[in-house]
């Protein structure tokens, strides 16, 4: 099974996943069998793991082979998503505040989930499970 890669933060402000819920959904992936890596720039959160934390050590570059070879890339609404969405790598993308119809990865393996505008609405219950049936779908 491949690895499962977290972007733990995001461009603007109100569309990042908070830290403390990517951390539950990796630690849930990781009892479930999967290896988690966190990716992400120098100002992005800092998971509290140190397991396989590349947050703010590599190139945009090295990101990008992570999430290509990733069985599954999670993200909020960043670039990242389009990355793995262009890869063809599937993908949950958590939206905030802006318009999923516009700016969504637009990639048939891509999940987009949103409430509110706002992405600490979505539970890591909700990201879980759509994680775990990306996983089953296209491993």
């Amino acid at each position: 099974t491949g690895h499962v890669s977290i972007q733990t933060g995001s461009g603007g402000l109100g569309k990042s996943y908070p830290i403390k819920q990517w951390d539950v959904v990796a630690q849930t992936l990781r009892s479930e069998g999967y290896r988690v890596v966190y990716i992400g720039g120098p100002s992005d959160p800092q998971p509290c793991g140190e397991l396989d934390n590349f947050v703010g050590k590599l190139s945009l570059r090295e990101s990008m082979g992570v999430i290509a070879s990733s069985a599954l890339h999670l993200a909020g609404d960043t670039g990242t998503g389009h990355i793995a969405a262009a890869y063809g790598t599937p993908g949950v993308s958590i939206f905030g505040p802006m318009p999923s119809s516009v700016y969504r990865p637009f990639s048939p393996k891509t999940v987009v989930l949103e409430r509110g505008g706002r992405p600490e609405n979505i539970t890591t219950d909700e990201v879980i499970e759509a994680a775990l049936n990306q996983l089953r779908r296209f491993s």
